[in-house]
């Protein structure tokens, strides 16, 4: 049995993660072990002197809960290449807004692209899924050349994208500004 065979699968289960995110709530069986072998984060909550060092059931408020998803199924995964998971978040294509963009089609599938790398690297570097964020960063760079930054920029909503996007184009050893 692989571990991604596990992944929300309640057979030896010994956590279950309530993953709190305006008012709704999902509920993911999960292993204290593969959690702690891939998250710093998990590893210290279950090793430490926390309460989720000994409790069969956890509280997580405030993440997207699709972006969630992603993380604890990049964790569940035996093998590192999971640049299939960031590909499959984008499948969904670009989300409608209420103000017409004047961007074409491939430019709001970069802004896609581009909002999914900087939200699941905020979550992979507060989780500490650091084979994750160096997925977020790969993928950033793969798509975002000086030119789609430009185009993607003035569709950035807080100064936090500002700089999380900054740090991960800076990473290629270029700045935005």
């Amino acid at each position: 049995m692989s571990s991604s065979s596990l992944f929300n699968d309640p057979t030896f289960s010994d956590i279950t993660i309530h993953q709190i995110y305006k008012g709704e709530t999902r509920k993911y069986a999960a292993h204290k072990a593969i959690l702690s072998m891939r998250s710093d984060y998990f590893k210290r909550a279950f090793t430490g002197n926390f309460k989720e060092a000994t409790a069969r059931e956890i509280e997580l408020e405030g993440d997207d809960p699709e972006q969630f998803e992603t993380m604890l199924k990049y964790i569940y995964r035996t093998d590192d290449k999971a640049q299939v998971i960031l590909t499959a978040e984008r499948a969904h294509g670009p989300k409608k807004t209420a103000v017409p963009s004047p961007l074409t089609g491939s430019d709001e599938a970069a802004v896609k692209t581009f909002r999914d790398c900087i939200r699941l690297y905020r979550l992979a570097d507060y989780y500490q899924v650091h084979g994750l964020k160096i997925i977020a960063i790969d993928t950033f760079r793969a798509v975002m050349g000086p030119d789609t930054i430009y185009k993607t920029i003035n569709d950035i909503q807080t100064c936090e994208e500002l700089a999380i996007s900054h740090l991960l184009y800076r990473s290629r050893g270029r700045t935005l500004c």
